[in-house]
C-alpha cells in the first residue's frame, strides 16, 4: 500500500450543493466515515472542520478470457492527517473496474480526489483472447496474469514451451503478474503481493497461479484487505478421463496424464479462475479493486468454441475518515429531553436523557458522550411449547463522540409486543448518527429466536431449535433450547444480552437471559439490555430471571399452588427482553413484552456557561 506524506492542505471554503457518499458510518471515536462507491465522479462538500484520513482504490483489471490470466488489483493509496474546512469542496472520482473483454485491454480506472492530488490507478488486465485474438497480460497497478499456452494438439510435457512471465507493475514498488504453463495461467498482481505463478506436480496436474493479495488498512474502523489479484484460468482435455484425488479435492484427468486446476483470487477482493469446462471468470468485488479472474478454455476446441471470458474487474472506493474539530465544552447548554447536571473532577457536565422521541438542539459543536439503547424483544409465547426469552436492545456506548451545532432527532424506541411483528424491538438513533438496533423477539412455541441487536432465546420443542444471531458490536446470540420426550421437559433458550448470550436450555431448566453492559453517562452505573429469561413448562418454584440490565422473568407454573405466573416485561428504558411465555397442561401462561430504549447524552460546560437547574 502506497502511504503517501504531503503537506497538509487546507480546503478553500465554498458553497456548493454536494451528493452524499453512498455509506456514512459514525465511530466511536468521534470521527466519521463516508464512503464513496458511485463510479460516476462526486462532487462532495466537508460538513464539518476537521482533519482526515483518506483511503484511494483503483479499479481491478479484467480477468482474461479461454484460460486467461488474473487480473491485476488497483492500487492502494492512504493518506492520513489531511485539513479540512467545513464546506470544502471536494471532486471525488471511483475508477470502474476493467470490463469482460469489452476494452482493448481490460484494465481498471484510476480513482482520484482532485483538489489533493490524489490518484490510485487501475489494475492491469490479465491475457487472454478477444474476438478470437489473443492478447498480452497488461501493466498496472498489479500487473496481468499470462494466459495459459494456446496449443491446440499437444499433448506433452516434452513439448510443452517455456515458461512465459506475467506483466511488470507500472508502479517502481507494485507487483507482477504470474507466469504461465500450458493449459494454466498466471495469478493477477495483487497491491500487496505479486500473483502466483502456475506450476505443475508429480502427477502432471498443472495448477493455475492464485491472485496476488491486497493490502490491509483500518479506515473504517475494522481491518479491511483492498486490491487482490485475480486467480488465473485453465484448461483441460476432456476425452475419456478418470479420477484423481489428493489433499481432499478431486480432479480430471485425462488419459494422457494433462489436467489442470483453477486459482482463487487474492485477499481483499480478487476473483477466481474458473477451469476447462468453460466457466467464465469470476467477477472481481465492487468496492474492492479486485481483479477479476482468469476464464476457463476446452482443451481440442476452438477459441470461438469453447472459452469463455474473464471476470470484470471489481469497481475501486474512495474512502474519507473526518475527525471534525469541536470543543472540549459548551459555553451554553442544549435544549431537549429531561436535563440535569452533574460535577466530576471539578467539571460540570450537563446531561440530557431521552425516554421518548424528541429534537435535541445545541449552539455550537461539542465533544460528547453518548449512550443509545434500543427496545429490548419480547418474549415468545407459548405454542404447545413454552417460548424462549426477548433479545435485548443494542446498547451503543460513544465515550468520544461529538455534537454538531444546530437541531438533531432523537428517536427513542420502544420495546417489542408480544406476537406483534415476530416481537422484535424498535431501534433507537441520535441524528440518524449513531443508531441502535432492537433486540429479537424470542421464539415461540417450536420456533428458532428470532435475529436482532441480541438474539431472541429459542422456544422449546421436541427437537432443538436455534437462538436468534446478535449483531456484533450490539448484542449477542439467543439460547438454544433443550429437547425433550415431553413438552414439559423442552427446556427454552435466554433472550441474548449486550454484554453476553443468552443462556442455553439445560434438561433441568430454561436459560437465563444474558447479561447487559454497565454505564455510568448518568455518574451512577446503570446496566442496560439484559436478556429475557427463557418460559418453563414445568411446576416449578420461581421463574427463570432475564439479565443484568432489565431483563423479564419467564413464565411458569407455581409449585405453591400450582398456579400460572406469567412473564415480566423488560424494565422500560433500559433495552431489557421481555420474559418468554409458558405452557403446562396445555394451558398457555403469557409471555411478555420487551422494555423501551433510552438517548442519553451528555457533555461539558465551561466555567464560563449558564447556570444549570435541574428539571
Amino acid at each position: 500500500m502506497r502511504k503517501l506524506v504531503l503537506p497538509i492542505v487546507v480546503l478553500a471554503a465554498v458553497n456548493a450543493f454536494a451528493d452524499g457518499p453512498a455509506t456514512t458510518n459514525y465511530l466511536a471515536d468521534g470521527s466519521i466515515v463516508y464512503t464513496f462507491t458511485n463510479t460516476t465522479e462526486t462532487t462532495w462538500v466537508a460538513p464539518y472542520s476537521g482533519t482526515a484520513d483518506v483511503l484511494l482504490v483503483g479499479g481491478g483489471g479484467a480477468g482474461g478470457g479461454y484460460a486467461g490470466g488474473g487480473g491485476g488489483g488497483g492500487e492502494v493509496v492512504y493518506q492520513q492527517g489531511i485539513a479540512v474546512l467545513s464546506d470544502s469542496e471536494l471532486t471525488i472520482t471511483v475508477g470502474p473496474g476493467g470490463g469482460k473483454l469489452e476494452t482493448e485491454t481490460g484494465n481498471g480506472a484510476a480513482s482520484s480526489i482532485a483538489e489533493l492530488s490524489l490518484f490510485a490507478i487501475g489494475g492491469g488486465a490479465g491475457g487472454g483472447l478477444q474476438n478470437g485474438n489473443e492478447t498480452a497480460a497488461q501493466s498496472g497497478a498489479g500487473g496481468g496474469g499470462a494466459r495459459a499456452y494456446k496449443a491446440q494438439n499437444t499433448l506433452y510435457p516434452s513439448s510443452r514451451p517455456e515458461i512465459q512471465a506475467g506483466a511488470a507493475s507500472s508502479l517502481a514498488d507494485g507487483f507482477a503478474g504470474g507466469s504461465r504453463m500450458l493449459y494454466a495461467a498466471g495469478g493477477g498482481g495483487g497491491a500487496g503481493a505479486s500473483g502466483g505463478n502456475a506450476t505443475t506436480n508429480e502427477y502432471g496436474v498443472l495448477y493455475a497461479g492464485a491472485g496476488g493479495d491486497g493490502n490491509p488498512c483500518s479506515i473504517t474502523g475494522k481491518e479491511v484487505h483492498y486490491g487482490g489479484g485475480g486467480g488465473g484460468g485453465a484448461r483441460y482435455g476432456a476425452k475419456t478421463s478418470t479420477t484423481w484425488t489428493t489433499d481432499g479435492e478431486v480432479y480430471r484427468v485425462t488419459t494422457n496424464g494433462i489436467a489442470s486446476v483453477t486459482a482463487l483470487g487474492g485477499k481483499g477482493g480478487g476473483g477466481a479462475g474458473r477451469y476447462g469446462d468453460g466457466n467464465a471468470g469470476c467477477d472481481g468485488t465492487d468496492g474492492l479493486g479486485g481483479g477479476g479472474g482468469g476464464g476457463g478454455g476446452k482443451y481440442h476446441q476452438a477459441p470461438t468454441g469453447g472459452g469463455k471470458s474473464g471476470g470484470k474487474g471489481g469497481d475501486g472506493v474512495v474512502i474519507v475518515r473526518l475527525y471534525p474539530t469541536y470543543k472540549p465544552a459548551a459555553k451554553e447548554q442544549g435544549i431537549g429531553g429531561s436535563v440535569t447536571m452533574i460535577k466530576e473532577n471539578g467539571t460540570n457536565f450537563v446531561i440530557h436523557t431521552f425516554t421518548a422521541s424528541g429534537t435535541f438542539e445545541i449552539g455550537e459543536s461539542v465533544k460528547a458522550e453518548l449512550l443509545v439503547v434500543g427496545g429490548g424483544g419480547a418474549g415468545g409465547s407459548g405454542y404447545g411449547y413454552a417460548g424462549g426469552g426477548g433479545g435485548a436492545g443494542g446498547v451503543l456506548h460513544v465515550e468520544n463522540g461529538f455534537l454538531s451545532a444546530g437541531r438533531h432527532t432523537v428517536t427513542v424506541g420502544d420495546g417489542g409486543t408480544v406476537d406483534v411483528n415476530n416481537g422484535n424491538g424498535e431501534p433507537s438513533s441520535f441524528g440518524g448518527a449513531y443508531t441502535a438496533l432492537g433486540g429479537g423477539g424470542g421464539g415461540k412455541g417450536q420456533n428458532n429466536g428470532n435475529n436482532g441487536a441480541s438474539g431472541g432465546g429459542a422456544g422449546a420443542y421436541s427437537s432443538s431449535k436455534s437462538g436468534g444471531t446478535g449483531t456484533a458490536g450490539q448484542g449477542n446470540d439467543g439460547g438454544v433450547s433443550c429437547p425433550g420426550s415431553t413438552a414439559s421437559a423442552c427446556k427454552t433458550g435466554g433472550g441474548g444480552g449486550a454484554g453476553a448470550p443468552g443462556e442455553d436450555g439445560t434438561t433441568s431448566k430454561p436459560g437465563a437471559g444474558g447479561t447487559g453492559i454497565s454505564c455510568s453517562i448518568t455518574g451512577i452505573a446503570v446496566y442496560y439490555g439484559g436478556g429475557g429469561g427463557g418460559g418453563n413448562g414445568t411446576v416449578v418454584a420461581s421463574g427463570i430471571g432475564g439479565g443484568l440490565g432489565g431483563g423479564g422473568t419467564g413464565a411458569y407454573t407455581d409449585s405453591g399452588n400450582n398456579s400460572p405466573v406469567p412473564a415480566t416485561a423488560g424494565d422500560p428504558n433500559t433495552g431489557g427482553g421481555g420474559g418468554g411465555g409458558g405452557m403446562y397442561a396445555n394451558v398457555s401462561i403469557a409471555a411478555a413484552d420487551g422494555g423501551s430504549g433510552v438517548v442519553i447524552i451528555r457533555y461539558a460546560l465551561s466555567s464560563s456557561g449558564l447556570v444549570i437547574f435541574v428539571r
